[in-house]
């Protein structure tokens, strides 16, 4: 099995809405879905409202392209606006084991 999956984990800025930063969010689903090695995503939030960004890429090449990418991208400066820079933690892994 070989894969790479991207977890963030973040809060909103104060000032976000909720409604606003999905609706960005979906923007940004549809940009890392045109991204060569995108596998799949899921954005999850949590009773505390902290939020997880879990992506799946086919590789890590790919994974970082997509990030630099997505961070140029003037289309979706409103969705990185939205995320508190200082809590955002991301990490990459090989994806070891699946079960669907």
């Amino acid at each position: 099995m070989t894969g790479i999956i991207e977890i963030v984990h973040f809060r909103l800025t104060s000032g976000s809405s909720e409604e606003d930063f999905l609706e960005e969010a979906k923007k940004a689903s549809r940009f890392l879905q045109s991204c060569q090695g995108f596998v799949r995503r899921h954005l999850s939030k949590g009773g505390d409202g902290a939020w997880i960004d879990h992506v799946e890429w086919t590789d890590m090449e790919a994974a970082r392209a997509a990030a630099d990418a997505l961070m140029k991208a003037p289309s979706l400066a409103a969705f990185i606006a939205a995320i508190d820079a200082s809590s955002a933690v991301m990490a990459h892994n090989r994806l070891m084991l699946m079960a669907e």
